[in-house]
């Protein structure tokens, strides 16, 4: 073996080393404290107890000028909604009219079904949204 190819495969060794000593930083994988990877769209749901993906629930609403959308969940006594918007995560809960309410301080939310449209009040913005 010539010295040029022992020279060249030492330093081949030598990458494959260092290279492997390197640690890994997979991106998106810092969790949140109930181990939810926010980076991969990944948020906390209270009503089913684990990790989703609100933009993937069935329901999504949409604002009059389509820039912001909303989601929810039905608890399986549907008498909790759990609703997932630009302005946080919120549960709500069936009033005696059968709309889901929340109120805190000055903000209010509302959401109501009428004639298979879903609606989302939030303050004075209103999203709209059918059962995909």
């Amino acid at each position: 073996m010539s010295k040029k190819s022992i020279l060249v495969s030492l330093i081949c060794l030598s990458f494959l080393w260092v290279t492997a000593q390197k640690k890994t930083n997979i991106i998106g994988g810092k969790k949140d404290r109930h181990g939810c990877i926010k980076a991969a769209g990944y948020q906390w749901s209270e009503i089913q107890q684990s990790c989703i993906r609100s933009f993937e629930l069935p329901v999504q609403l949409l604002n009059d000028t389509k820039t912001w959308s909303a989601s929810f969940l039905l608890d399986q006594s549907q008498n909790t909604a759990e609703v997932f918007c630009r302005h946080g995560r919120f549960i709500l809960t069936k009033n005696e009219n059968g709309e889901f309410y929340f109120q805190k301080r000055r903000h209010k939310l509302l959401l109501f079904k009428k004639d298979n449209l879903w609606t989302l009040k939030y303050d004075d913005e209103v999203y709209l949204g059918y059962l995909n």
